[in-house]
């Protein structure tokens, strides 16, 4: 089962954070690839990203995407069971982190996350989210109001699902079909809060799928990248 897709993968504490609490995993032998943006203060974040980093770095394709999801998502139930065990009883302690886990399997691309870690999507000149952020700020836009509104309100964009931060975790999954042209993304929110979409389908439009990621590390860090960056690219 030779997996024929490519990837790129950078990560840089940027211009603000002293340590770097991402880590990303590129697994493109196994068609499968992971980014972990790690929460909790101090090295509590980086503990975690890196935990699931090293869960599924053991990770082993079979020929049945069912299989496979289930096996990621095993994984990631023993890393948030050992998060919220080395929590402890502590009150408002948190061990976590985000994870977005993109796995291709044939003609079909599975996305699997918790929290504001990003998938997309670029076909035919065109850039799509295909995860939703599990934060307090998409949390209000299902409610029926407006990203203006939202901004209004000025809530803090707290993290509402993440690997660690409670005993039940339920993992969001989407199966997207995969065309040979596709490219993905996957990034922490550190590029997103720096890089707008818009910005980032020009720099998939005007480069090539291997300097993608340079790129839109670069123009994060000329922007001063108030948080960490990590950045993975998948290409044919």
């Amino acid at each position: 089962m030779a997996c024929h897709w490519q990837s790129t993968g950078l990560t840089h504490q940027g211009r603000v954070r002293d340590h770097n609490e991402d880590a990303l995993l590129d697994l493109k032998s196994q068609c499968c690839w992971v980014v972990a943006d790690g929460m909790g203060g101090h090295s509590a974040g980086e503990v975690a990203s890196k935990m699931i980093v090293e869960h599924l770095s053991k990770y082993q394709r079979s020929h049945l995407p069912g299989s496979n999801i289930r096996k990621i998502d095993q994984s990631l139930q023993q890393v948030n069971h050992a998060l919220v065990k080395l929590a402890g009883d502590a009150p408002d302690k948190i061990i976590g982190s985000t994870v977005a886990v993109l796995l291709i399997h044939k003609q079909q691309a599975f996305s699997i996350w918790a929290g504001d870690s990003r998938i997309y999507r670029y076909r035919n000149q065109t850039l799509t989210q295909i995860t939703r952020d599990h934060d307090e700020t998409q949390r209000l836009i299902d409610t029926g109001l407006t990203e203006e509104q939202v901004d209004q309100l000025n809530f803090p964009p707290a993290i509402t699902k993440a690997i660690g931060a409670d005993d039940l975790l339920e993992l969001e999954v989407q199966m997207q079909e995969c065309l040979p042209e596709d490219l993905f993304l996957l990034c922490s929110d550190g590029l997103n809060k720096e890089v707008t979409d818009d910005e980032i389908g020009k720099a998939f439009a005007t480069c090539p799928p291997a300097a993608v990621a340079q790129q839109l590390l670069n123009l994060a860090l000329k922007r001063h990248a108030r948080d960490n960056i990590t950045v993975i690219v998948v290409y044919p």
